[in-house]
């Protein structure tokens, strides 16, 4: 799947947005910026790209922190100027599948400029690391000890920057998973936030997530107290942190003081979280 689109020079002074704007009495900006999902939408349409795709008027309206109404009337007035129902018009003009005669000269000029800058990048971290491994270490040894005593998977600081679509995969699978689908833009930009550049992190939230999914607690009344992945007010399963530590019947071994002091805040937050949830439903 195409990781990106082309943005032509005259689309943010198009002047059907003015049009569209008054008849949907939506502001222009706004316009733009619910046509900017638009199109990102169809160009992630690995089937058919152009058409929309599993679009959610509810997801663009949080995300843009505005009203829901305000999508669909956008969405209405774009009909038969720049969307037939679903199928973006100029699609092929705008976004064709070969590159122009010139593309593959800049595409080696950038990589070749990469190739520099990650070799400078690389001796100067490589240069930094070397004075400050010996300190780390010895504070890292402490740490991970103590962790494991607790009872307490230690996982370290950020790791590098990965290939972006390994990390979409990963995000899409852990939504799909999660047995409540809600405000499916804030929990990937949540995803990308915490879990994009910290492998160990993630490998963390991957199993104790799937430990969630199979505990009796989530499945207790169809799922009904299961958080979402995230809520509009920055609440739910990656923001309260349960992440962290796995179903307290996933535990096999006996918690210390200081783990069951975890597990009591841990039992807390999930308790807030599911009346929340039952306010909101």
């Amino acid at each position: 799947m195409m990781g990106w689109l082309r943005l032509w020079h005259d689309m943010p002074t198009d002047p059907k947005w003015r049009t569209i704007s008054r008849r949907s009495g939506v502001p222009i900006p706004t316009v733009i910026a619910i046509y900017t999902f638009v199109l990102v939408n169809a160009s992630a349409n690995c089937n058919a790209r152009g058409t929309l795709c599993n679009w959610c008027n509810e997801d663009v309206a949080a995300s843009l922190d505005i009203p829901e109404e305000q999508v669909i009337s956008v969405l209405a007035e774009m009909q038969n100027r720049v969307l037939a129902e679903n199928n973006l018009t100029g699609w092929e003009k705008r976004q064709p599948k070969r590159e122009d005669s010139n593309s593959s000269q800049r595409v080696k000029e950038w990589r070749e400029k990469q190739s520099d800058r990650f070799s400078n990048d690389k001796k100067r971290n490589e240069t930094q690391r070397n004075a400050q491994d010996k300190t780390r270490s010895d504070k890292d040894s402490d740490k991970d000890s103590e962790q494991k005593q607790n009872g307490i998977t230690p996982f370290p600081g950020t790791c590098s920057t990965e290939d972006p679509d390994e990390f979409s995969i990963w995000a899409e699978t852990r939504y799909a998973q999660h047995p409540k689908k809600r405000n499916k833009f804030l929990a990937m930009q949540k995803l990308a936030s915490r879990f994009a550049h910290d492998k160990s992190a993630r490998a963390v939230f991957e199993n104790n997530h799937n430990l969630y999914c199979q505990s009796e607690e989530w499945k207790e009344q169809g799922g009904r107290f299961v958080p979402a992945l995230c809520n509009s007010d920055d609440s739910g399963f990656i923001s309260d942190e349960l992440w962290k530590f796995p179903p307290p019947r996933a535990q096999p071994h006996r918690l210390d003081r200081k783990a069951m002091e975890s597990e009591k805040f841990r039992q807390r937050l999930l308790r807030e979280a599911a009346e929340h949830e039952r306010q909101a439903g």
